[in-house]
């Protein structure tokens, strides 16, 4: 179902999130390196939900969850 909304294959992004997409980021820095657009990631405790800047609806999807159950751009369901 991800790999139709966001029209990219799944890829594995480290050990246990599962990505889609990607895009290039460079710091003020100087570092600089690839990530993923969209993911997730199972784990026990809960599935964590990755959705990267540009993701507009984020902000609104967002709203019907406690603020203890997400960081910036990551929701933890449990």
């Amino acid at each position: 179902m991800t790999e139709e909304i966001t029209k990219a294959e799944a890829k594995i992004w480290g050990k246990t999130i599962v990505g889609f997409g990607s895009y290039h980021y460079k710091y003020a820095s100087g570092r600089e390196g690839d990530w993923m657009l969209t993911g997730f990631s199972p784990r026990k405790q809960s599935l964590t939900v990755y959705c990267m800047s540009g993701f507009e609806p984020f902000e609104k999807i967002m709203s019907n969850y406690s603020r203890k159950n997400f960081r910036i751009k990551e929701l933890a369901v449990k």
